[in-house]
């Protein structure tokens, strides 16, 4: 917290976001920040803190187990920016006041520096990647207290899973919105790098609607990769089996699962099962089950990228968004096999055959219908039938015969 005398007014710097009002208290107008709060954590530095000589450091924006980022401002460029610090807290600590971190040993010391120094090759690609749509500007990176410092844009506005909370989206405004995440994705993974960490918690959008890809997690599998015994941390629904495992192979596949389930969330408001349980029973259903309106090729293409075999997944990012936006029919790929699945065939008689059934049928129906109308008109003629007997009262018996026989 910074505090000048300006004449008779005392300015005072707010450590929540960093802007600058009367003091009449050392509650923000802006924000509601009460300055001098001290951190939720006592490893976490405390707010007024400097770093490198120029970045004031305020409150703390976010933690979790490999690393802290704080809000701070640029004294140099007179700017917000959001500081990220490498601090993986099963492998160092720090004292409550202090600055510099406590690495262990052993073990623990040479996961820390293994995961340290994928965290500044990452963030040295990262700043070249500078100004590509939805990823976040990396301005800095530096080192202080045994560790290092990522220093990025400050982004204004909200987590997706914020958004989330309130609604879920028709299919056609999640693409469209999700695009420009899947284009960065592209970029970033033809520079080498894996995102590892796709989740509404890591895409941020900011009040201008622009989406940002945040928190890699390249450093916490570097630092993880060293000893099995530390726990993999993962989130359950968006991270593919292959996660679950150190050494089974990840790449842009990874990322293609964890975006295709940041988008069955949106579109659904349900996270997918999680891989290692689909693996053994996949119950995943269909979004169209679930009374989603949705075109078979955008579900087709959405549960391809959602198949928990390597081999049987969506591969690639630009596959991923061409099969997601294709006018043409996408096929569904059969997890296990890897095939098209065979659509069910109706059962059909060759015109031939048909024919011939028909003229069968026409015949035998005409046979049974033949007897019963002979039967009916011999019926007929015999109730017709009728015998006339002539009046041959007093006829002589020779003439009666000759009349008889001529009748």
């Amino acid at each position: 917290m910074q505090k000048e005398v300006e004449g008779n007014k005392r300015i005072t710097q707010c450590m929540g976001c960093m802007e600058i009002y009367e003091a009449f208290d050392d509650i923000c107008p802006y924000c509601g920040y009460i300055n001098g709060t001290m951190p939720e954590e006592m490893y976490h530095l405390e707010p007024g803190t400097v770093l490198d000589k120029k970045y004031l450091v305020g409150k703390v924006l976010g933690f979790g187990g490999f690393g802290v980022t704080y809000i701070a401002w640029d004294q140099v460029l007179q700017r917000k920016v959001a500081i990220k610090e490498y601090f993986p807290r099963e492998c160092a600590s720090r004292m409550n006041g202090t600055e510099e971190i406590t690495i262990f040993t052993g073990d623990r010391k040479k996961q820390f520096r293994n995961g340290l120094k994928s965290f500044k090759e990452e963030a040295a690609k990262l700043m070249k990647l500078h100004d590509i749509v939805g990823t976040v500007n990396v301005f800095d990176i530096f080192e202080e207290n045994n560790t290092a410092y990522l220093v990025m844009e400050y982004l204004d506005g909200c987590t997706l899973a914020q958004m989330l909370k309130e609604k879920i989206m028709p299919v056609e405004e999640a693409l469209k919105m999700i695009r420009p995440v899947i284009r960065s994705l592209q970029e970033i993974h033809k520079n080498n790098l894996i995102h590892r960490d796709i989740t509404p918690d890591n895409i941020f959008i900011t009040k201008s609607g622009e989406l940002k890809v945040l928190d890699f997690g390249s450093a916490r599998y570097s630092a993880l990769a060293q000893n099995k015994s530390i726990s993999v941390i993962v989130k359950q629904g968006y991270a593919p089996p292959e996660q679950y495992q150190l050494y089974k192979d990840q790449g842009p596949w990874t990322d293609v699962y964890s975006l295709a389930a940041t988008i069955y969330k949106m579109i659904t408001g349900k996270v997918p099962e999680d891989s290692i349980t689909r693996m053994v029973k996949d119950t995943l259903e269909a979004p169209s089950a679930l009374g989603i309106t949705i075109t078979k090729s955008q579900e087709n293409a959405l549960l391809n990228a959602l198949n928990t075999k390597i081999s049987s997944r969506t591969q690639t990012m630009d596959a991923f968004e061409k099969q997601l936006f294709s006018e043409e029919e996408v096929p569904r790929i059969d997890n296990e096999t890897g095939q098209p699945v065979k659509k069910p065939q109706k059962k059909w008689i060759p015109p031939v055959i048909a024919a011939g059934i028909c003229v069968l049928c026409i015949g035998a129906f005409l046979r049974m219908q033949q007897p019963k109308k002979d039967t009916a008109v011999i019926q007929q003629q015999k109730q017709e039938e009728k015998y006339v007997v002539g009046n041959y009262v007093g006829v002589d018996l020779e003439k009666a015969e000759n009349a008889a026989k001529e009748s």
